[in-house]
């Protein structure tokens, strides 16, 4: 699916409630955060943890500025053949895609240059795949969908005194990224 596993720090209730909420009927959840708050990070280890039940598939849109790239990056990252000259049969065809392969779960990545277009494909998608196709966003803001369930994510626990520095949250992630950097 994506990336070598990073040991996820202080992001387990988030991981917890994105389970509970595809294993119930939710087929859409948004995780909403600023920069470097780690909403790649979090959708990558779901879609990890989530492929002993499903196929999984990571989109990076950073690059998409239309649905016609989103269309692209999708046909590309599944190796797809579809007819790309019309938008709507491409649509039709790719949903077509994901009901052929449910259950799947999609995993769109960095939506916020691109919500309206985004929003109105998953939408799209939702509309014409069937309750085993899940999708998974992560963006600065929510898609603004009806079904949408919007995860917040904020930033990781700093420490409350100097005695607990070494258990915060935040201290975990800085010193094990500044060892990576730099092993002893």
């Amino acid at each position: 699916m994506c990336a070598p596993p990073t040991r996820i720090i202080g992001r387990g209730s988030q991981l917890d409630l994105l389970t509970g909420a595809f294993k119930g009927d939710r087929r859409l959840v948004t995780i909403v955060g600023h920069a470097g708050m780690g909403k790649t990070t979090v959708s990558r280890a779901f879609g990890r943890m989530w492929s002993e039940r499903a196929e999984v598939w990571f989109f990076d849109l950073t690059e998409a500025r239309t649905q016609e790239d989103i269309c692209s990056t999708i046909i590309h990252t599944m190796g797809l053949t579809v007819d790309a000259g019309d938008r709507a049969r491409t649509v039709t065809q790719v949903a077509s895609v994901f009901n052929r392969r449910a259950p799947i779960l999609l995993i769109f990545d960095n939506c916020e240059q691109i919500i309206a277009s985004a929003s109105g494909l998953i939408d799209q998608w939702l509309a014409a795949t069937s309750k085993s196709v899940r999708f998974l966003a992560t963006s600065r803001e929510r898609l603004h969908l009806a079904c949408e369930l919007v995860l917040p994510l904020g930033p990781l626990g700093l420490p409350e005194d100097a005695a607990c520095v070494h258990h915060a949250e935040a201290v975990q992630l800085f010193v094990e990224r500044a060892t990576a950097a730099r092993p002893a």
